[in-house]
């Protein structure tokens, strides 16, 4: 399969995978990895649905937070979350800002 075949695969398998949810960068390029994708091919994807604006890691960030947070768990296990859907750790105190403090 030629370069340029393979790039455009891995875009469209990329693009299918985040109609399906929102994603961090990491967290699609660990998928289309994991799914067979060459890893030159999977950043390539990941960079390009970035740039058209399908992947906003700031806005992910609050997403997981937020979700988190409303399941009760608090802002230590949030980081953990975070770090777990490969959010990078420089959207996560934007993404605490709005995190309710604990109740005495």
């Amino acid at each position: 399969m030629e370069n340029n075949e393979l790039t455009y695969d891995c875009r469209r398998r990329a693009a299918k995978i985040l109609s399906y949810r929102p994603m961090s960068k990491g967290e699609l390029r660990r998928k289309l990895i994991m799914k067979g994708e060459p890893s030159d091919a999977a950043d390539d994807a990941v960079e390009y649905l970035a740039e058209l604006g399908f992947i906003d890691e700031a806005q992910y960030a609050e997403d997981v937070a937020r979700h988190y947070s409303a399941k009760g768990y608090n802002k230590w296990r949030v980081k953990q979350e975070l770090n777990r859907h490969l959010v990078p750790r420089e959207f996560w105190e934007t993404a605490l800002e709005n995190f309710p403090e604990p109740e005495e």
